[in-house]
């Protein structure tokens, strides 16, 4: 006769199970597990219950701030400078939490003089525009999530092109793991497509440290893949596609396709001919295009540009502080910007430390290390002008009320400060939007999200747009002189 379960066993069995499952996701590593060429991986306990990863957090991995308390006054109501307009997006969590804070909750001093206008304008970028016609112009845009997926950038973008001619998105990555709002891509190793979760072994600068590599070679995107077998099976051959979402936009058409890759990779772009070191020209301007890839090493980006006018590439990092550049081999950079004749590089930083910086102590040692940066790409750009754009209004929910954070207006003021001191146009993208409770209002117009630090996508395209017009309001002053030193 057979034995009948009873429900507590049979629920003590379940849990049991449970129990197992969850004891598997906290002590598997984060890297997975290789077996000869089969890696195992595991999910973690946050993905199997779902935790938010959306939320704007610093990246632990880029970001080391002093958290410190120390005694500071209270903050003073921001200005605004214009009416409520485009909404920035914010970063996501990072692998480990940042060093908890202390009980109290300091306020932060704030230098509210306006440095705008200490600042020259975009000479560099305005000189090269008028030979864009036979000489094609770079426009580096580097960002945090609120770029992620083309967003602002693809307004930027477009507006330039329709200005001053040009065509094509710019750099993308071999494997793209988030969808663009301008172009599809397709990834085929051995033939067998890659989702966005698949795909070849990528070394990062940015996120997790287990993405890092010693040699610190990631390329212009400050990211790789390596087409190696013994990292993922059968990455030793790819095919790769990228066509246009949409045919009416100026992004869309491109007539030349430039490949980073080693020189120990066979690259062959369809309907195309070699006309220099992995720089291709198309039989006649396309909205597609199809590259094959064979062989053993780093492959850095395609970009999809035109022989002509102005190229703006969307650098996204998610989760990063912008304090990374310095961690990048100089010569990549280096070459890159010299290479596509880069004359403007964009930052969009800052978002990332606001849920974590409670202190003036805080805000000076993540600006300080902003400024590092700044100093390092200039040295490997000399001859190209630089836009800061500064993180958005946030709501800080902490309270039994909802305002601004407060690290956003005083993390804005240091910004703007900062950037003056070392001869690089800011643009307050708070004060842009409306300053201290644009965000509440901005959801109020379908700008933002319900958690009120995240864009609707007519929030980021409105943001791009104010952004737009600013740099070419800019680009149309008469009085721009080359820089005397900018070293």
């Amino acid at each position: 006769m057979k034995k009948k379960h009873t429900a507590l066993t049979i629920s003590l069995i379940i849990f049991a199970c449970l129990a197992v499952l969850a004891l598997l996701c906290w002590l598997w590593p984060a890297s997975g597990v290789r077996v000869g060429n089969l890696e195992l991986k595991w999910p973690t306990l946050s993905e199997v219950l779902g935790t938010p990863n959306d939320t704007l957090v610093a990246d632990a991995d880029t970001l080391e701030i002093d958290l410190l308390s120390d005694t500071i006054e209270s903050v003073p109501a921001p200005i605004a400078l214009s009416e409520p307009q485009p909404e920035p997006e914010l970063e996501q969590k990072p692998e480990s939490e940042p060093k908890p804070q202390r009980a109290e909750q300091p306020t932060i001093t704030i230098d509210t003089t306006d440095f705008e206008k200490s600042v020259t304008s975009l000479n560099y970028l305005a000189a090269a525009l008028q030979q864009a016609d036979s000489v094609p112009v770079r426009v580096v845009y580097y960002g945090d999530s609120q770029i992620e997926g083309d967003r602002m950038t693809m307004s930027v973008r477009r507006a330039l092109q329709k200005a001053y001619g040009g065509g094509g998105v710019g750099l993308l990555p071999l494997h793209q793991t988030v969808s663009s709002r301008t172009v599809i891509q397709t990834l085929k190793l051995s033939d067998i497509a890659q989702s966005t979760g698949s795909g070849p072994r990528r070394y990062m600068a940015f996120g997790p440290k287990s993405a890092r590599r010693d040699s610190k070679v990631y390329g212009p995107m400050a990211q790789c893949a390596v087409m190696d077998d013994s990292l993922q099976h059968g990455s030793e051959r790819a095919l790769w596609t990228a066509y246009a979402q949409k045919k009416k936009n100026t992004e869309s058409y491109f007539n030349r396709v430039r490949v980073l890759a080693a020189p120990t990779i066979a690259v062959s772009v369809h309907n195309a001919q070699k006309i220099g070191a992995g720089l291709y020209a198309l039989k006649d301007s396309s909205t597609a295009v199809t590259v094959s890839l064979n062989g053993k090493g780093d492959v850095y980006g395609i970009c999809l540009e035109t022989n002509h006018g102005i190229t703006v590439d969307n650098v996204p990092m998610r989760g990063c502080a912008g304090t990374i550049f310095t961690s990048i081999n100089p010569k990549e950079l280096r070459d890159y910007y010299r290479l596509t004749n880069t004359r403007l590089i964009i930052l969009q930083y800052g978002g990332n430390v606001v849920p974590y910086t409670k202190t003036t102590k805080q805000v000076n040692s993540y600006i300080e290390r902003v400024r590092a940066q700044i100093r390092f790409l200039k040295k490997l750009a000399p001859e190209t002008d630089f836009v800061f754009v500064g993180p958005s209004d946030m709501v800080d929910k902490s309270g039994t009320d909802v305002h601004t954070h407060p690290a956003v207006p005083a993390i804005d003021a240091s910004l703007a400060k900062m950037c003056a001191e070392e001869g690089v146009l800011y643009y307050s993208l708070f004060h842009a939007m409306g300053g201290s409770g644009a965000m509440q209002a901005w959801k109020t117009r379908g700008w933002a999200g319900s958690d009120l630090v995240h864009f609707t996508r007519q929030g980021a395209d409105k943001a791009g747009d104010m952004l737009a017009l600013w740099l070419i309001d800019r680009l149309k002053m008469d009085d721009q002189q080359p820089p005397a030193n900018n070293q």
